[in-house]
């Protein structure tokens, strides 16, 4: 993973968010093949890759392929969490 890899993802997520860096504490950065292995039902994976998306879900997470519509995206996930149960 290269070294910007990381600032630039969380400076994504609060652009993305609109909040303070606190939102951060929450944020887990891995390499492709890792990923699906932190699903949990109550973990969220926003991803651009159909691959990884598919994995996480299929290992019982909940993710989003983002495609670059921020605005899309974010309607999917504020739809997601309001409809959210905790099983």
């Amino acid at each position: 993973m290269h070294p910007d890899c990381h600032s630039g993802k969380a400076d994504w997520v609060i652009g993305f968010t609109g909040e303070d860096k606190w939102i951060l504490r929450d944020l887990i950065l891995c390499a492709r093949k890792s990923k699906h292995l932190l699903a949990k039902s109550h973990t969220i994976l926003i991803d651009d890759n159909t691959e990884n998306v598919q994995a996480w879900k299929d290992a019982g997470g909940i993710a989003f392929l983002h495609t670059g519509g921020f605005e899309d995206t974010l309607i999917k996930i504020k739809t997601t969490v309001k409809n959210f149960k905790v099983k």
